[in-house]
């Protein structure tokens, strides 16, 4: 058990940043929804150059859909990252189809801002570190 420990350690860091940075924008997107019900002053907040790509960003709910579908996706990326580091720690001989489902997911939770980058990178590092560790 103790040759996948590297890699679990990885996937819990890296699914943990993943999970993080998506919740992070999630409340970034919802900082806009607040702004946009009228809740701030917007010329008070950003000033008067700003505030018109302010209001084109608050006020395009296309962009809004996006940054939410972003964030639902780097939060269930997180979730599925850290459930396949705790499955390698507690069934090691299916490291590598768990490190294979944290590759992949890993790699898609840098849409959802990839836990600062480095939450992505770490979760790769770890899925690599289970497929490749001898048993």
């Amino acid at each position: 058990m103790g040759y996948n420990l590297p890699s679990v350690i990885l996937l819990l860091i890296g699914g943990s940043q993943i999970l993080v940075g998506g919740l992070a924008s999630l409340a970034w997107s919802s900082m806009f929804t607040i702004m946009n019900n009228g809740m701030m002053n917007y010329d008070m907040m950003m000033g008067n150059m700003m505030n018109d790509q302010m209001m084109w960003m608050m006020n395009n709910q296309l962009w809004h859909n996006m940054v939410l579908g972003f964030s639902v996706v780097g939060i269930s990326s997180g979730v599925i990252v850290i459930t396949s580091g705790l499955l390698i720690y507690r069934k090691p001989s299916n490291a590598q189809m768990y490190g294979i489902i944290a590759l992949v997911f890993s790699s898609i939770g840098f849409l959802g801002l990839g836990g600062f980058v480095i939450g992505s990178i770490l979760g790769i590092l770890g899925g690599i570190l289970a497929l490749f560790l001898k048993k």
